[in-house]
């Protein structure tokens, strides 16, 4: 399956045209407002842009001579948002069985992406293969989609048994040290730029965590090895405190983690990457009987509808605390499958309404999301950063549902056409 699934890959790449507009001479983008990644506001904006970087910001500044000009008065300019969870890809096991579909449906993910005004993504498990020629597809610009950062498959239970995890209590050896170092090194020797860790399961399975403590400790220690920061699902605080005490740099969901652990990546600074939105949008999808829930029995469908609002509370609930407790949260949205369309900004909503003010919500897709992700180069408006910015109708620090209004798009001083 992975040669089939490299070879269509290629095939559909080295045929795809570019679809951004070049840059021969310095640009200037002009507005009446920008918002820069600390959600502090510039306005009469004049941004000149030389190749991919941005050369200086100004307010109420002048546009020299000769410069290609943009004029985008009526819009606010912001820094280009960062997503930090999405699935680029489907999971392996559905894209063994549906290459085609599957590497098409990650090529559209990242159209959708760039033009949803997200420009840098991080991509928290697929197959390996894919999503990295899918990030050098993207970096090089031969189809359009984020800069984006790849931890390829996960490691798992189910391919490497926790000491605590249900395939151990099932009569399965627990995975030693050298496979779960193996493991890391092969995701390392690959390319990928992090290591995706399942720590708890999911749904139902939330509280119930695989690896021990000195499991997770081996897989960091073999991650930092290789110079690779390790990002950790879990929904339980046990398996956060176990993440944190290893030394992930990204805890994500945390759905069902209390106070006391809240404190802990608070004062630890380790960034937490919730998401709120999908379970709405799920929620939805079951009650109105959409995206496959109409072949679903009304008894079982009612099930999962009171799964959706309880987790929809907790979810809420953690995050509003998060917030309240200072916790460092970025944004993320988990975005797989159907969820792509009109979810990647919507989450910004969602989490107004449980308690971020649009200062910090700005903060948490731009700023504070590439400090997490070690990026130095973009998430403001600032001389020698990427030239990754896009404009908005409306101004976000008013509405925060501006920001799904996105009119303007350029990466890296590269113009993209938005429909």
């Amino acid at each position: 399956m992975r040669s089939k699934l490299f070879l269509l890959t290629a095939t559909i790449l080295l045929l795809s045209p570019p679809t951004c507009k070049g840059q021969d001479r310095p640009k200037a983008l002009i507005a009446d407002l920008a918002i820069d990644g600390y959600g502090q506001a510039i306005p009469n904006p004049v941004i000149l842009i030389r190749d991919s970087l941005i050369e200086s910001v100004t307010s109420g500044g002048q546009v020299p001579a000769g410069v290609e000009v943009t004029d985008l008065r009526g819009y606010t300019i912001l820094p280009g948002l960062i997503d930090g969870h999405v699935h680029i890809a489907s999971q392996p096991e559905w894209c063994a069985l549906y290459p085609y579909r599957c590497t098409i449906d990650a090529a559209r993910n990242g159209k959708i992406l760039l033009m949803s005004g997200f420009t840098t993504a991080r991509s928290l498990g697929g197959p390996t293969d894919l999503v990295l020629m899918l990030r050098d597809a993207f970096r090089r610009n031969i189809i359009p989609g984020p800069r984006l950062l790849v931890a390829g498959d996960y490691i798992r239970d189910g391919d490497a048994p926790g000491l605590d995890g249900p395939r151990v209590r099932e009569g399965a050896e627990p995975a030693d040290e050298e496979t779960l170092r193996r493991m890391v090194r092969d995701r390392a020797e690959a390319g990928v730029d992090w290591i995706k860790v399942l720590e708890t399961g999911g749904g139902e399975d939330m509280e119930v965590t695989f690896y021990s403590q000195g499991q997770l400790e081996l897989i960091a220690d073999e991650a930092r090895a290789h110079g690779l920061p390790m990002a950790v699902h879990t929904h339980s605080s046990e398996g956060a405190r176990r993440a944190v005490a290893a030394g992930a740099r990204t805890i994500e969901h945390c759905s069902l983690c209390d106070e006391e652990t809240l404190d802990v990546l608070e004062e630890t600074g380790t960034y937490l990457v919730p998401n709120l939105y999908g379970e709405h949008w799920s929620l939805s999808a079951a009650l109105e009987g959409e995206h496959g829930w109409e072949f679903v029995e009304a008894k079982d469908r009612e099930e999962f509808v009171q799964y959706f609002r309880r987790t929809i509370a907790d979810r809420t609930q953690m995050f509003a605390n998060a917030v309240a407790l200072g916790v460092p949260v970025i944004h993320g949205t988990d975005a797989i499958a159907d969820l792509w369309d009109g979810v990647l900004a919507k989450e910004f909503e969602v989490r107004q309404a449980a308690g971020q003010n649009e200062t910090d919500l700005i903060r948490s897709a731009t700023t504070r999301s590439a400090e997490a992700l070690l990026l130095s180069d973009r998430g403001d408006l600032k001389a020698g950063f990427l030239a990754d910015i896009i404009a908005v109708d409306g101004n976000p620090l008013e509405d925060i549902a501006a920001l799904q209004r996105v009119r303007f798009v350029m990466k890296g001083g590269k113009q993209y056409q938005l429909h």
